[in-house]
Parts: structure tokens; C-alpha cells; sequence
């Protein structure tokens, strides 16, 4: 085994090592690629160069194996190992195909959620870290915005003619 196989193989370790943290198993890459192979083609199309990670992973996991397994030279080359290094640090930033869909998920959800509860309670509701928070809607917004304004008018004419009244009690008498 070359220097080179070596690096590769400490480094397939992190990132294996890592999926089985994501999974709670031990199998590792091989998990990430069958969640990957169960993923409904409509929803792994949503994920840009989903096929491309896909047969990545594939191709480091066929290379991981053939190191291990086989006695020969295993052609691993620099390319592989810079692959891999590409998609540990995406893992790591959680920019792998499996984190960006579960965000898409979470935003079809929340945009769901904004319509059902823009239908039944004339609000929109955002979910933030499991608290609801509440605004009012652009419509409504405008609406309470005018009243504010004509009540602070009415305020200023009130005190304006309450000035007034105590001018002309003052000339008055």
C-alpha cells in the first residue's frame, strides 16, 4: 500500500465516520448511498448534481474497497483523493445531497404551513427553532399603518383645539 492509498484511506475513514454518526449505524458511506437510492426520483431532482454525488460516493466507496480487499494496485490517484476532500468538506458545511434536500423539505413545509395558516387565521405563521412567531399580513399591515396615522392626526386636532379653548378663555375673561 502507497502513501498515497494511506491518505485515502484515513481520509474515507473521517467522512465514513461521519455518516455513521449521521445514521446511528456502522455501515457508513454505504448507508448515505442507500438513503440516497431510496430518495423518489421527484425529490432527488430538486437537489442539483444529486447523480453526480451519487456516483461519487459510488466510485470512493469501489476505491475504498479495492484498496482494502484487493492485494493488487488499487489505481488510486490524486483526482480521488481530491474528490474526497470535496465532498467531506460539503458534509462538513452540510451542503451534501442529503442535507439540501431535507432543507428543501423543511421550506416546502414552512411555505405549507404559511399558506394553511394565511387560509384559516388570516396570519402568517413562521416556525423558529419550535416557537411560532407571528406578523401581521402586508394587507392588514396597511390597514392598521392608516389607522395609526388618522389617530395621531385626530390626537394632534384634539390638542390643537384644546389650545385653542384655552386661548379663548383666556381672552374671554
Amino acid at each position: 500500500m502507497n502513501s498515497l492509498e494511506t491518505e485515502y484511506l484515513e481520509r474515507y475513514k473521517s467522512l465514513s465516520a461521519f455518516c455513521n454518526d449521521i445514521f446511528q449505524s456502522d455501515r457508513g458511506v454505504s448507508d448515505y448511498i442507500s438513503h440516497m437510492e431510496l430518495t423518489p426520483d421527484h425529490m432527488s431532482r430538486q437537489v442539483f448534481g444529486w447523480k453526480d454525488d451519487y456516483y461519487t460516493l459510488k466510485h470512493l466507496r469501489w476505491l475504498r474497497n479495492r484498496i482494502v480487499h484487493d492485494p493488487g494496485p488499487s489505481s488510486c490517484r490524486k483526482e480521488d483523493l481530491d474528490a474526497l476532500d470535496r465532498l467531506y468538506n460539503r458534509f462538513m458545511t452540510r451542503q451534501d445531497p442529503l442535507a439540501i434536500l431535507e432543507s428543501h423539505k423543511r421550506e416546502y413545509a414552512l411555505g405549507k404551513e404559511m399558506q394553511v395558516n394565511r387560509r384559516a387565521y388570516g396570519t402568517y405563521s413562521q416556525k423558529t427553532s419550535g416557537m411560532t412567531a407571528r406578523s401581521v399580513p402586508p394587507a392588514l399591515g396597511r390597514t392598521n399603518e392608516r389607522k395609526k396615522r388618522i389617530a395621531a392626526v385626530m390626537v394632534l386636532v384634539f390638542v390643537v383645539a384644546a389650545l385653542a379653548a384655552i386661548c379663548a378663555v383666556k381672552y374671554v375673561f
